[in-house]
């Protein structure tokens, strides 16, 4: 997945590739569209991939977006809360 690349780029650079992910977070019409039951591999991506974004220290550029897919996994599958609200708590403890 080509999105993959870029946002684990941009975790380890912080540089102006962050407005690429504003525009490659735009993968909310494609998480929109995941069949149900979420796959395996879709749940991990919202767990190691999405929701590490949160430690971007400019977070800010692109958060709308960020929170509207955490939003469309948790839609798509409910069981995702508990997870996604202990990675929430553990991200932005730090």
């Amino acid at each position: 997945m080509v999105v993959v690349v870029v946002v684990c780029t941009v975790i380890n650079s912080e540089t102006e590739m962050v407005s690429v992910v504003a525009g490659t977070l735009l993968l909310c019409s494609i998480i929109n569209g995941f069949a149900l039951p979420l796959k395996d591999e879709h749940r991990t991506f919202l767990l190691k991939v999405l929701l590490p974004l949160h430690k971007v220290k400019s977070l800010s550029v692109y958060h709308p977006q960020l929170a509207y897919c955490v939003v469309q996994f948790l839609e798509k599958d409910p069981t995702l809360t508990e997870p996604v609200n202990i990675m929430c708590r553990t991200v932005c403890s730090h």
